[in-house]
Order: structure tokens, then sequence, then C-alpha cells
């Protein structure tokens, strides 16, 4: 793996996220070692990673090696939670977005898995397993998503979202 382009992919990231204003964005990677649990959580398929609007009204499904967070998120975990993560970077791109980043080197994906995982762990535990995908829960988006209880997760309350919009286009796939 050739991390030559991380911080170009990096600075991209935070440059898309803070023109668009959307509400999530990630840099991962599905490496050996992680793709079976991508697989679980519903992060997977194919040979990419993907994550669409009908899964984050659910739980998102792990949290990625960078990820961008905007007002949704920020008001979900909060603000003070989410700058006090305890990861390798975390700061304030705007009012409205917060960058957050497990460790030091894209590279680190490959090169030490285990390391990325005790990151990604700590930072869900400070932040709130409540909010990711838990496999233990029994609750799959696709299989539960006419549940009138809801989904077991803590989810933001996003301001542009039809959830029947949604769902009829995920169906359509």
């Amino acid at each position: 793996f050739n991390s030559k382009y991380c911080s170009q992919l990096i600075s991209f990231l935070e440059g898309c996220y803070t023109q668009t204003k959307v509400c999530f964005g990630y840099i991962d990677a599905p490496t050996t070692s992680y793709y079976p649990l991508a697989l679980g959580n519903g992060w997977a398929g194919g040979d990419y990673l993907f994550l669409t609007t009908h899964v984050l009204v659910h739980y998102l499904p792990d949290l990625p090696w960078a990820a961008v967070f905007g007002s949704e998120y920020i008001q979900l975990f909060g603000r003070e939670r989410i700058l006090s993560a305890p990861i390798y970077e975390v700061k304030e791109l705007d009012a409205e977005t917060i960058y957050c980043q497990l460790t030091k080197n894209i590279a680190d994906l490959y090169n030490d898995f285990e390391m990325v995982q005790q990151q990604r762990e700590a930072a869900k535990r400070h932040l709130g397993y409540d909010c990711f995908y838990q496999k233990e829960l029994g609750y799959k988006w696709d299989r539960n998503r006419n549940n009138q209880s809801g989904p077991p997760y803590r989810v933001p309350k996003f301001s542009i979202i039809d959830e029947d919009v949604v769902y009829k286009a995920a169906s359509q796939r």
C-alpha cells in the first residue's frame, strides 16, 4: 500500500465536506483484516466500503480511519465529546464540521490493523457505542426498517431526509 498521497486525500475530504455541508464523510479501506468485520456490520459490498443514507438513519456501521462529522453528528455526539476523542487527530474545520483521524497514517490500516482497531474501539467507546452497529443486538437496517419502535441505536435527526423516499430508493437497487 502506498500512502504517498495521504495528505492530498485528507485535504480533498476536508474540502469537500466544508464546501457541501453534508453530515458525514470518510476515508477507510477494505483491508484483508477489516473486510470480514465490514461485511458483518453492513459497510462492505463487493471489494469496497460504501455507506448510504438508508443505513445512516439506523446506525453508523463503524468508525472509519478518517471521518468528517457535520452538524447532525456534532449534535448527536456533542462537540466537546468529539473534540476530546482519544485518537490521533481531531480538529474543527468550521462551526459545523469536525475532522477525526484514528492514526497518523492511512497505511496503518494495512501495516498495523490491531492498533487501528484499538483506536477505533476507544473512540467508539468515548463517543457512545449506542450509535454504532453491534452484532449482538441482532438489528440490521435492511431487515428491520419497518420496525415501528425504531432502531435500538442513537441516530442524528437528519434535516432533509424523508425515510419513505430513502427506503423506496434502497429497494430499487
